[in-house]
């Protein structure tokens, strides 16, 4: 009975020292345009790919954008906003305790051109089957 007091006591104080651990990751990057400006309220996608669970944020006022309580693993990071290309980092790997830190440079998106299609139906003679 004293090595099932031992054990239980044990696994206790175990679980104790090690709830105050943190096996989680986090990502904190500066999103930044050419000329090396932040770049406020981009879309940020993080993607653990393991699980396939997507993470989204909103990059802040200084560009700043923060993903905590990440599982360890591998995953993707995608990172859009209007008038500049979508930037797609793949293949990160995420430690325990660990925190990534550094800056995205966006590139200026490429000009589009819009098309615009316009159809008309030919004309049908209803009083009979011409075509006109």
């Amino acid at each position: 009975m004293s090595t099932l007091k031992f054990t239980v006591l044990f696994l206790f104080a175990f679980a104790q020292a090690m709830s105050g651990q943190s096996f989680l990751a986090s990502i904190t990057r500066t999103v930044l345009d050419p000329s090396g400006a932040v770049v406020p309220q981009a879309k940020v996608i993080v993607l653990e790919t393991q699980r396939s669970i997507q993470h989204q944020a909103v990059t802040n006022a200084s560009g700043v954008y923060t993903f905590s309580d990440l599982i360890p693993g591998t995953c993707s990071i995608t990172i859009s906003a209007p008038g500049f290309k979508d930037v797609t980092s793949g293949n990160i790997i995420l430690t325990a305790q660990q925190v990534q830190q550094f800056d995205v440079n966006l590139e200026m998106g490429s000009s589009s051109t819009a098309v615009e299609v316009a159809a008309t139906a030919p004309t049908i003679n209803t009083d009979n089957a011409e075509i006109s």
